[in-house]
């Protein structure tokens, strides 16, 4: 038998047979399609949005849908090992179609260094150029022997063609990022007074505790611990807690680890308000454990249930800085001999324009300066200076950040010096 329901309501079906026994089943509910519909939906990102090469980052659609397609043309609810770029979602259900905002990945590659050889004549010290972001400059392959940093590395006298070799490092800054329950819910505020709650947490990678709210209407002094999985307290800091909210600057590292325990000391507390309590909100109603901040932290619970949370909400943290090492780059100290009877060496003059020049200058064209064997720029002193860049693409010296002044700008190609001269305003 089947019947047409009509209204969403609860649903029960009973079967008679022809001996009077009768058998229920059910309930069944029927709810509206729109109902179980989400409002809106959002990217969910497993990994840092900014990554250096190489690094798993994986983008989930959320559950339920009918259908997904991706910015990029992918249809499955998840899409991993996702490279850099812009990245969006529709999720197609039943009753409508939903779009997520966009999220953007950027993938670092520390191996995008432009190294410039020098040519010397018969000896001497070379100057090497790297552009890049953060360069360190070695005597071997083996990035054993650190000479020096920086974009520009003046080496030691050679007296042969001699390779040094540069490495650059790009730095991802900690992300901040806030967990834990937002803010106080629940009909009552303070626990017992004889009861000194506490939360569990894990920490699955490095960060830093910057901050953490309390919520009281009793003024005084409050010891905050963190407590490990050994039981050894690893923090403790006293705070003066005025009445309304306050956060409290922990300014703690947290090393990977379960089962630490963030608390209050009970002889502060004694010491202060005369029982064990912190006289601190914690709620009681109105909350989900865990709370989780993917890969980083999970907020488990408390020492004793899930009843409760405890004391401090808000939680802003940040993580620990990512570094994205490159290979170690060969630049070489060309050293001509003069003695040679094929050396013979010569000076051109060099076309710089414009100039004056403000952010940039063009010197030959991308062929002339892809085909030199090193690049220099000299203060009108006559001293090598850095802060500047090459755009192989277009030819041009990159000048912005180089401060007011007269400068001077030396190419070698082959056995040419070619030599010009330009104003920086």
């Amino acid at each position: 038998k089947e019947i047409m329901a009509i209204e969403p309501g609860l649903y029960h079906v009973s079967l008679t047979d022809d001996q009077g026994c009768t058998w229920i089943a059910g309930p069944l509910v029927i709810s509206p399609v729109g109902d179980t519909e989400p409002d809106s939906i959002e990217i969910t990102v497993e990994g840092r949005i900014i990554a250096c090469a190489g690094a798993d980052i994986t983008l989930s659609g959320p559950p339920g849908a009918q259908a997904y397609l991706w910015s990029n043309g992918d249809t499955t609810s998840t899409i991993v090992s996702v490279s850099g770029g812009e990245y969006s979602l529709q999720a197609e259900y039943i009753c409508s179609t939903l779009s997520t905002d966009t999220v953007t990945i950027t993938i670092l590659d520390p191996n995008d260094l432009i190294v410039v050889n020098d040519t010397i004549l018969g000896g001497g010290v070379g100057e090497l150029i790297a552009t890049g972001d953060s360069v360190l400059w070695f005597s071997d392959p083996d990035g054993q022997n650190t000479l020096a940093s920086g974009p520009v590395f003046v080496t030691p006298s050679v007296d042969t063609t001699t390779t040094f070799f540069a490495q650059q490092t790009k730095i991802i800054p900690g992300e901040h990022l806030t967990a834990g329950q937002l803010d106080h819910t629940g009909l009552t505020l303070y626990n017992s007074s004889q009861s000194n709650g506490a939360l569990r947490f894990d920490v699955f990678t490095r960060f830093i505790i910057d901050s953490v709210l309390v919520i009281t209407t009793f003024e005084g002094e409050r010891t905050v611990l963190i407590i490990d999985e050994n039981v050894d307290t690893i923090y403790r800091q006293t705070f003066a807690v005025d009445s309304g909210k306050t956060y409290l600057p922990l300014n703690v590292w947290m090393e990977p680890g379960l089962d630490y325990l963030m608390t209050t000391d009970r002889l502060t507390n004694q010491a202060s308000f005369g029982v064990n309590s912190p006289r601190l909100f914690r709620s009681d109603r109105d909350f989900v454990y865990p709370f989780t901040v993917h890969d980083v932290l999970s907020i488990t619970g408390t020492q004793s249930s899930q009843q409760f949370y405890y004391y401090f909400y808000d939680w802003h943290i940040t993580r620990e800085d990512q570094y994205c090492e490159g290979d170690l780059i060969p630049v070489q100290v060309v050293v001509v001999d003069t003695s040679s009877a094929t050396y013979s060496p010569q000076i051109e003059p060099l076309d710089v324009i414009p100039n004056p020049a403000e952010d940039y200058v063009s010197v030959g064209g991308a062929q002339f300066l892809a085909q030199a064997t090193a690049v220099s720029v000299y203060d009108a002193r006559g001293i090598a200076v850095g802060g500047w860049q090459i755009d192989v693409q277009t030819g041009r010296l990159l000048i912005g950040r180089l401060t007011e002044g007269m400068y001077f700008v030396r190419v070698l190609r082959g056995n040419k010096t070619y030599i010009g001269q330009f104003i920086k305003m």
